[in-house]
């Protein structure tokens, strides 16, 4: 699979947001990255809710990190990291979070909110951008519809391609 492959898929509503999330943490393995880009109300921790119940967590415990940056749930297949860089302004913020460990010794899964903000390409990521689908003057609170749009670089490219034959029996999907 080359780099620039990418699945886009439509979510028509909050539960293929958490179906899609479900898919995503039932293969991610401990050390993986997830990048999650996307404007405000896009749906970032609705998709870590489902990675939670995916990986055989509560997702009723996902909360958005804003204000905490990082927070870790427990589950039957080990820690997921949930952080938020919204409010960050450089990576040194984030060097006791036990994110760079966390991906250094392979102990969990990272899912990182607004991920653009800090540059991290030494580590095999997933990167989900979620967009709106409607009319921009809609308040993304009442918004219906988004896109996913996912890519991989590194090692996670075989959970790409794994998630790509999930996504071509669930949803329509374009290549």
């Amino acid at each position: 699979m080359k780099s620039d492959e990418a699945i886009s898929c439509e979510l028509s509503d909050e539960a293929a947001t958490l179906r899609l999330g479900g898919e995503i943490g039932r293969l991610a393995p401990p050390g993986l990255l997830i990048r999650l880009l996307g404007e405000l109300g896009a749906g970032k921790t609705t998709l870590v809710k489902g990675m939670l119940h995916g990986m055989g967590g509560d997702p009723a415990e996902a909360v958005s990190p804003t204000y905490t940056i990082v927070n870790v749930y427990k589950t039957p297949r080990g820690s997921l990291l949930h952080g938020d860089f919204y409010r960050l302004e450089n990576a040194f913020h984030i060097n006791d979070t036990g994110i760079y460990e966390a991906l250094d010794e392979r102990s969990a899964v990272v899912a990182l909110e607004w991920a653009d903000r800090i540059e991290m390409p030494q580590y095999p990521a997933l990167t989900i951008v979620l967009q709106h689908l409607d009319k921009p003057e809609r308040a993304p609170a009442l918004s219906g519809g988004r896109r996913a749009i996912v890519s991989a670089g590194g090692s996670a490219r075989d959970i790409l391609e794994a998630l790509k034959t999930v996504v071509e029996n669930v949803w329509r999907t374009q290549f």
